[in-house]
């Protein structure tokens, strides 16, 4: 894909070492998840691994709410503990 990229005219503009080091960052935190998940499913049955999953998206959203600092946490959270309740 990097090659078909460059051959369409792509460029890579701001490529610093800063980037380069969140992108190594990014790719150890993804390896150490897969490790953990594949470890999990080794040991315990994937109808309770699988439910895990599923909380990704309400994590992600939760934290989210949390380090950027948002306002609407009251709605977001009645969002979530209906999510919570479902599951």
């Amino acid at each position: 894909m990097i090659v078909a990229g460059f051959a369409m005219g792509g460029k890579l503009n701001n490529f610093t070492i800063r980037s380069t080091l969140l992108l190594i960052y990014m790719a150890i935190i993804s390896a150490a998840a897969y490790s953990i998940w594949s470890i999990l499913l080794k040991h315990n049955p994937v109808s309770r691994v699988a439910v895990f999953g599923f909380m990704n998206p309400v994590f992600g959203v939760i934290l989210s709410a949390i380090l950027l600092k948002e306002q609407n946490k009251a709605l977001l959270f009645k969002f979530q503990s209906l999510y919570f309740y479902s599951v």
